[in-house]
């Protein structure tokens, strides 16, 4: 029994935790990316500031400027099929595509000097689009049931602005937008009756609905809101940060991804009761995600920041090859507390997390150029356990011992 015992403690030793992070993608421009939508894993727009608009058909090895005939910041991008395109943006722009982004023709919105902030469609006739005046405290909702060609106001408030809009089926619609409010269609937006989120001053800047009843929504100050009942009622969720959180993208009831405020990249597995920091390797505001499939995603902010994941950012445990490894655990066997240090000199972000032999992140830590990081584990049980630390140049993985 003990030679059995010894057997398994040397297979969970030669094991590691390997994990793909979100990749930076080279956009080439450094334009703010507002919004991102993939039609497919492989075909991806992005739009920003002035009128930018970018595609890639391969995956974001190569992304490709487009003639936008703008120079209005464009807010929101949304794609029917492969071809059919549209993007919304400042003083009342729309643009539409039906060729995959060749050509971008400008549509007359009826909004000239609002903000387009959301745009959706439901089909390839019926869209919608969230929209808000920059001056005052005006909020709209516009309509289309000819594939954008003719957009009428059936919606609107002198009380708040509108940032943005959902539609998990063809009847039950949500939006969102300052102050916390959130307006709630069961006729397919024929009309809309405030629901109550709990919220006093916040604004909701996001939401993702996997379906009718469950709904998630984000905004300022680390704001995080679910709904399992069509929005009867909220609870607040734990996102575990004060920044911003500028986009919410969910891939079925429990997984879903959250990006904001100086990087930051979220990810929950279980409805958002609990959520794990993604490393990013970007300081840049990240102000869109957007899911293609259950594996490929990519986000877009500040400066150009376009990031690409292709295993949905999902740790998981796989055999570990010889390295040469420059950092140094101690003590190891530890009990309460432990210092890492490295002989390399790190400029910028360093993530150093702890996992569970079943892959689960258990600890969580981010230094800026540090070559020496300290932190408690009193917490852990006894048992082997595996760190990652991650830097922009590269990946190391150890195992520690508590006892």
């Amino acid at each position: 029994m003990k030679n059995m015992v010894i057997f398994f403690i040397t297979c969970l030793i030669v094991f590691s935790i390997k994990a793909q992070p979100w990749s930076i993608q080279p956009s080439g421009t450094t334009n703010t990316l507002l919004s991102v939508f993939a039609p497919t894993d492989d075909i991806c727009y992005t739009v920003g500031t002035e009128g930018t608009i970018l595609k890639t058909d391969n995956g974001g090895v190569t992304w490709v400027a487009q003639l936008s005939g703008t120079t209005m910041d464009l807010h929101s991008v949304f794609f029917t099929d492969i071809s059919n395109g549209y993007a919304a943006g400042e003083f009342g722009t729309i643009l539409k595509t039906i060729n995959g982004g060749a050509t971008w023709v400008p549509v007359q919105s009826g909004l000239q000097g609002r903000w387009l902030e959301s745009i959706f469609f439901i089909d390839a006739n019926i869209g919608f689009v969230a929209a808000r005046d920059n001056w005052s405290e005006e909020g709209y909702i516009l309509k289309t049931i000819d594939g954008g060609i003719n957009w009428t106001t059936i919606y609107s408030t002198s009380s708040f602005g509108l940032l943005f809009i959902y539609f998990p089926d063809a009847d039950n619609g949500y939006a969102t937008g300052a102050n916390g409010k959130i307006i709630k269609s069961v006729d397919g937006g024929l009309t809309w009756n405030e629901l109550s989120s709990g919220l006093n001053w916040q604004d909701l800047i996001s939401a993702s609905f996997p379906d009718e009843n469950i709904g998630y929504m984000v905004g300022d100050n680390g704001t995080a809101l679910k709904t399992i009942d069509g929005g009867n009622s909220f609870q607040s969720l734990a996102s575990g940060t004060t920044k911003g959180l500028f986009s919410v993208y969910f891939i079925g009831s429990d997984s879903g991804f959250i990006v904001g405020q100086d990087g930051i990249i979220l990810k929950t597995i279980n409805g958002g009761t609990s959520w794990d920091e993604i490393p990013s390797f970007t300081q840049n505001h990240l102000y869109s995600v957007f899911f293609a499939d259950d594996s490929t995603g990519y986000a877009v902010g500040a400066q150009g920041a376009i990031l690409k994941t292709t295993n949905g950012a999902t740790v998981f445990i796989d055999e570990l090859e010889d390295q040469n490894l420059s950092t140094t655990i101690y003590p190891n066997p530890a009990t309460t507390a432990i210092t890492i240090s490295t002989r390399n000199s790190i400029q910028g972000e360093t993530f150093v997390s702890i996992f569970n032999m079943s892959g689960q992140q258990l600890i969580l830590h981010k230094y800026y150029n540090l070559n020496v990081f300290e932190f408690d584990i009193s917490t852990l049980f006894p048992g082997i356990y595996l760190v990652k630390i991650q830097t922009k140049n590269g990946t190391e993985n150890k195992k520690l011992v508590i006892r």
